[in-house]
Formats: structure tokens, C-alpha cells, sequence
């Protein structure tokens, strides 16, 4: 059986506003569908023009991909930090889990970043965006092999769906 977001996140405390968001299906009274929806799209929004722009920077202007990673987790640390306090109202982790977050972020945001510039550097925004659609399929995958999640059609279908979308969208001459 699955456990409530409550029970899994070390992060939420009892007056976390997402708990709030739970508990009434509203947050500042919006519904909360809505705000994960348009949150969703922004975040697609903002990652494809981040593939646009870096693809710009490191084929037009040169950037070296590590100098260009370097200042964007720079400019994205204060940011992340001003989000996390207003969210969470606390700004630093618990010290048994800072060995554990410094690895995740360097491997799993700087090395990850580097290596999609490398690889952006090489090829066009448009296949990047297409490799970046293949990234939930991986994810779903690997999900229920580890156990962490039951396996469903539904979900299988919408992965078929999105990597055929993505193909169909190479092959007629998106990149």
C-alpha cells in the first residue's frame, strides 16, 4: 500500500502548507490541481527555453559547458534558497543528511548538467528536448523494477504515448 505524502516526506511538518494543501484540496485559495498543473507547464516552459538559450550560448558565443554550469547552479543557488525559506521557513538540513544532498546535487545536478551541455553542444535543442522526453519512461521503469512503484497501463500507455509523440516528432523533421 502506498504511503500518504505525509508519511514519506521528511520535509513536511505539521503546519507545512502543503499538508494544508492535502488535508482542504486548496492553497491560498486556488485549487490545488490547478497550481501543480500550471506549475508543471512552467517548468516545461522554462526547460525548453533553457535549451534553446544554452544552445545558443555554447554553439553561437562558445561557452565552455563547465563555465556555463558553474554560473547557472551560481545564479540558481540564492534562488533556491529564498524559495526554500519561504516554503519551509529553514534553510539548512538536518547535518546527518548534507553528506547525502552534497553527493546527490553533484552528481545528480552538476554532472548531470555538464554532460547535457556537452551533449547540447553536439546535437540541437529540439533532439535534446526529445532525449529529455525519454527521461520518465527511465524513470517509470526503474520505479517499479526497485519496487517503489506498482506497474499500470495507464501508465505504460501515456509513456508509449509521450516516446511515440517525441519519435513522430523527429522524424518529421523536428531537429
Amino acid at each position: 500500500m502506498r504511503e500518504s505524502l505525509e508519511d514519506s516526506s521528511p520535509f513536511l511538518g505539521e503546519s507545512s502548507p502543503t499538508n494544508i494543501a492535502i488535508s482542504t484540496n486548496m492553497w491560498m485559495g486556488v485549487r490545488v490541481s490547478v497550481l501543480v498543473q500550471g506549475g508543471l507547464f512552467l517548468a516545461q516552459l522554462i526547460n525548453a527555453i533553457y535549451n534553446v538559450l544554452a544552445e545558443h550560448m555554447l554553439t553561437k558565443d562558445g561557452a565552455n559547458p563547465l563555465v556555463f554550469s558553474v554560473y547557472r547552479d551560481l545564479a540558481a543557488a540564492p534562488l533556491l534558497h529564498l524559495a526554500a525559506l519561504g516554503v519551509e521557513g529553514r534553510v539548512m538540513p538536518n547535518n546527518q543528511d548534507l553528506p547525502r544532498l552534497i553527493t546527490q546535487g553533484f552528481l545528480g545536478v552538476f554532472c548531470n548538467q555538464v554532460l547535457f551541455l556537452v551533449g547540447l553542444s553536439l546535437t540541437s535543442a529540439t533532439v535534446a528536448s526529445v532525449v529529455n522526453l525519454t527521461l520518465p519512461l527511465f524513470a517509470a521503469v526503474l520505479a517499479v523494477a526497485c519496487g517503489m512503484d506498482s506497474f499500470r497501463w495507464s501508465t505504460a500507455a501515456g509513456l508509449v504515448l509521450a516516446v511515440g509523440g517525441a519519435g513522430l516528432m523527429k522524424a518529421g523533421g523536428g531537429g
